[in-house]
């Protein structure tokens, strides 16, 4: 009867994680995903595939908004990679704001647009809202969607208090 101690496992563990280290080393070697490359402060410089890059940012302060008020900001990008975009869905999770986007691929060099409606109705003070691109643009390692964000305030309605000293 074999007896298995802690020690062991341990050492086993260990001897088959050193074992299986060139196999993990080979297939990363030989891997044929796209790979972004950046530094803080940089733009990715991609190897291959679809690339977002927005022409004004992917940030829009919107400022000062009126209570109950619409107000659209339009995101236009360029597909700056060497494959054509394509664009699966967009979403944000809040009923305030109303998203559309090009639905037809982006050739590289070409440009596409994403619209985003915040709806202020019933709202007042500061707002952050994060918006989801779902595509194939090569993104950051670990990253599902490219993302984009609106924020400002919105202004709460000036109440005008009756003149009571005309009494």
């Amino acid at each position: 009867m074999l007896l298995i101690t802690g020690n062991m496992k341990k050492t086993f563990f260990l001897a088959s994680a050193i074992a299986l280290l060139p196999l993990a080393t080979m297939a990363a070697k030989h891997s044929h995903h796209t790979k972004v490359h950046h530094r803080p402060g940089q733009t990715a410089a991609v190897t291959k595939g679809a690339v977002i890059t927005f022409k004004d940012g992917a940030t829009a302060d919107l400022k000062k908004v009126k209570k109950d008020s619409r107000i659209t900001k339009v995101f236009q990008f360029k597909n700056t990679g060497d494959k054509p975009l394509f664009i699966d869905n967009v979403r944000c999770f809040c009923s305030c704001v109303n998203l559309t986007w090009d639905v037809e691929p982006v050739l590289p060099g070409g440009k596409g647009h994403v619209y985003v409606t915040f709806d202020a109705h019933g709202i007042t003070g500061d707002f952050f809202k994060e918006i989801n691109i779902l595509s194939n643009a090569v993104k950051p390692e670990f990253e599902k969607y490219t993302t984009i964000i609106i924020s400002g305030t919105v202004e709460a309605e000036s109440y005008n208090a009756p003149d009571l000293a005309g009494k």
